[in-house]
């Protein structure tokens, strides 16, 4: 099971930071002014974007994050020719319930289902992905309010673990 978790994002003025925990580094991710990502699961505008991360032990995984005013914005890229799940989960300061998404991209189109709670409206996500002879990827811009949030704002704190090729963690850790 390939795994990577990015424990915190603070929300700033024009960037989103991570705090993978205390004993990682910070890590930015920065505000994608237009045009916005398009999500058709070709990374090639993502290379625009810094912040790309490799799970440590894991080179054949790349994770990509950016935001804007509408969307956390997500690509994952796995040197691997099996197309597998990927499984988000969000969870957010004490106001925000936890959300759990698993995404197939290997679907035609791929897929979105909620988990947690599993009553929630996906129908703004948008999701694309795409296979070559590298392996694959999954792409999703994520409207705030399918992640339990209405409003960035500056000092806001949320939790994102990917994890691919695995089944929704719904036991409540991050």
């Amino acid at each position: 099971m390939q795994k990577y978790v990015l424990v915190y994002f603070v929300v700033g003025m024009m960037m989103i930071t991570v705090l993978a925990s205390a004993q990682e580094p910070v890590q930015t991710i920065p505000y994608k002014p237009d045009p916005p990502i398009a999500i058709d699961g070709k990374t090639g505008d993502w290379q625009a974007v810094p912040g790309a991360r490799t799970p440590d032990g894991d080179p054949g995984m790349t994770i990509h994050t950016a935001w804007r005013d509408e969307a956390l914005f997500l690509a994952v890229e796995v040197k691997d020719a099996a197309v597998q799940p990927v499984c988000l989960s969000v969870t957010g300061n004490s106001t925000t319930e936890r959300r759990v998404l698993h995404f197939d991209p290997a679907a035609t189109p791929p897929s979105v289902k909620p988990i947690v709670p599993d009553t929630l409206d996906t129908s703004g996500v948008q999701t694309a992905s795409e296979r070559g002879e590298q392996g694959w990827a999954l792409e999703t811009a994520l409207p705030w309010s399918v992640l339990g949030m209405t409003a960035r704002k500056s000092g806001q704190i949320f939790g994102l673990r990917v994890e691919v090729g695995a089944q929704p963690a719904v036991d409540g850790a991050l």
